[in-house]
């Protein structure tokens, strides 16, 4: 997600009542990366996503920080972990 120039991923525990932002390891300056939805893939809190510039971020902690796998990558319309 992208408001203030700045990419982050925001998680809920509770439904959707509150959020908490995370932005450890994610660009935050003129980012312009859209996420979409399906671009996120799961396991035993380890996540991974792609944007629609090309690049491919991984958590190993839920989401609270990241590290950048690969820049400028061909569109990414899947991630998948074997």
């Amino acid at each position: 997600m992208t408001i203030d120039g700045g990419l982050f991923v925001a998680r809920t525990t509770d439904g959707g009542k509150t959020w908490k932002q995370f932005r450890e390891g994610l660009p935050q300056d003129c980012a312009h990366d859209v996420i979409y939805r399906h671009a996120l893939a799961n396991s035993e809190g380890t996540i991974a996503f792609g944007s629609t510039t090309g690049n491919l971020y991984i958590s190993e902690d839920r989401g609270e920080s990241w590290q950048t796998v690969s820049n400028n990558l061909p569109p990414i319309y899947s991630v998948r972990f074997g």
